[in-house]
């Protein structure tokens, strides 16, 4: 394939985390974050990243994975988002 028709791929990832919990229902960031990153993915959507566990999971996974991110809080409570 020739330069000027170079393929390109962007790999992408979408995941539901469910605030983070895992199968025993505790709060393991850390594992959410090391799936990501073994994922290797150009752009990541997540669904469910939940701030209701006094964490910002947000911010963690930003500073962690990118240096880009866009919050959509579609839920606005008083003990998170």
């Amino acid at each position: 394939m020739s330069e000027r028709h170079a393929r390109v791929v962007i790999r992408t990832l979408t995941w539901n985390i469910h605030g983070a919990l895992w199968k025993n229902l505790r709060f393991e960031a850390e594992r959410v974050i090391a799936l990501i990153a073994e994922a290797n993915a150009d752009v990541i959507a997540l669904q469910e990243v939940d701030s209701r566990r006094g964490e910002d999971c947000f911010s963690l996974l930003l500073q962690r994975l990118g240096k880009h991110g866009v919050n959509a809080k579609s839920i606005i409570t008083n003990d998170g988002d």
